[in-house]
């Protein structure tokens, strides 16, 4: 009997029979209004006219945006922005809701993408400001980096909040553990102690960055699922359990 793969995040992951899910955190969309080119928000108001690019580090961000906004002139207009993706999953997705991809990092990780954007940024802004667009916590601050070198104004969009879960859905020993981001990575040990057994897979090098050093983990070679799980199943071919 082989290892259990288990795919820790926000959804199911549903692309694999032979694959368990864990849902541990649920994502809360904070409120936004837009009155015409102006949008309201709990930070106050932002006038997109002063935009000229939006940053997304996760796909989260523009469906929140998609959910919010929905129906309004200032979705349409946000739409029609050159849109910087952190990686080629969350462009994917980004694109198929609308938005304009004119830039897919290829690092996975959010201090390299400031650096690969920059150049691009720095060329299409003439005189308006980016508007990064995430979470209410991050792991790296995009915003605060690239504030040095251009205008940025940041839209807080999202948040993510563990999930109180039952003790009987803690994975078994030696179970390999995919952590989708470091929030997944968070609300796991926020409802489970962690098993000296276990294994992880970061998608990415943020997540990485995000385990306690007793946690024996390795990064994806790329930065999907569908990476991840083909590397957790080699992890798991070459374990055999009594």
């Amino acid at each position: 009997m082989q290892p259990n793969i288990v795919v820790v995040g926000l959804r199911p992951y549903e692309s694999d029979p032979c694959v368990q899910s864990l849902v541990c955190n649920a994502l809360e969309h904070l409120p936004l209004s837009a009155q015409g080119l102006s949008v309201e928000t709990s930070q106050g108001a932002l006038d997109l006219n002063t935009i000229g690019a939006l940053l997304f580090t996760s796909k989260n961000a523009p469906l929140a945006l998609e959910h919010s906004l929905q129906g309004t002139h200032a979705l349409v207009f946000l739409k029609s922005l050159p849109s910087f993706v952190l990686a080629p999953q969350s462009a994917r997705f980004t694109q198929a809701l609308g938005f304009q991809v004119a830039f897919i990092g290829q690092s996975a990780q959010s201090a390299l993408f400031a650096q690969e954007i920059l150049p691009h940024l720095q060329a299409c802004l003439h005189a308006k400001s980016a508007l990064y667009v995430r979470a209410q916590h991050s792991a790296f601050n995009l915003g605060a980096w690239l504030q040095a070198h251009l205008s940025v104004q940041e839209l807080i969009v999202y948040t993510n909040k563990p999930l109180k879960l039952s003790p009987h859905l803690r994975p078994p020993p030696h179970s390999i553990l995919i952590f989708s981001a470091p929030s997944a990575y968070k609300a796991f040990i926020y409802n489970f102690d962690w098993d000296a057994s276990y294994r992880a897979i970061a998608l990415g090098e943020t997540t990485y960055r995000a385990f306690d050093s007793h946690v024996r983990a390795l990064i994806s070679p790329e930065p999907s699922l569908q990476a991840s799980v083909a590397l957790a199943k080699e992890l798991a071919s070459c374990v055999t359990l009594g």
